[in-house]
């Protein structure tokens, strides 16, 4: 999570969506959550945010890949940022650098609104739940049975908001 100065005035809202995020990740595996800024901290699920400084995403990016080199299975960043990196050819290093040990990167800008964010992140969690559902143990039509269940918890989570909404 990008903790530098332009973030200030949304740390607080973002690291919450943050935290929510990286709590429901947990089900699925092993979850390193970093902040930074001129420095990268381990930051406990962003429970307390604050502003670091700069934007050195690179430094954040080579923590996370050193971390996650030798973690099996499917590794995933998830940078979330609201502008340029402070150093960007080293960026770009540690992002190819990331790449060549299979770490993929997710990149969400925040030069939009706090709720396309929030969309966002919660797209990513209804995947995740999808993932781990009993659906991904086929080996044969796996892609409709998963399919089947994003729109089946999507459908649930809307006729839940409606519910909400009658009380």
């Amino acid at each position: 999570l990008d903790c530098s100065s332009s973030m200030s005035y949304q740390l607080p809202t973002v690291a919450g969506i943050a935290r929510a995020f990286a709590t429901s990740m947990r089900q699925a595996g092993a979850v390193q959550s970093l902040a930074f800024g001129d420095t990268v901290q381990e930051s406990g699920d962003f429970a307390q945010v604050a502003d670091m400084g700069g934007t050195s995403t690179d430094k954040a990016i080579v923590q996370a890949t050193r971390w996650l080199a030798t973690r099996p299975g499917q590794r995933w960043i998830v940078l979330i940022t609201d502008g340029c990196p402070a150093n960007p050819p080293a960026t770009d290093d540690a992002c190819r650098r990331a790449a060549a040990l299979g770490i993929r990167i997710l990149a969400i800008g925040l030069q939009c609104t706090i709720r396309m964010a929030a969309a966002t992140i919660a797209v990513l969690v209804l995947a995740n739940s999808a993932w781990l559902a009993h659906a991904v143990s086929r080996l044969e039509g796996r892609g409709p049975l998963m399919l089947a269940t994003v729109f089946h918890q999507a459908g649930a989570v809307i006729w839940m908001g409606g519910l909400m909404h009658l009380a």
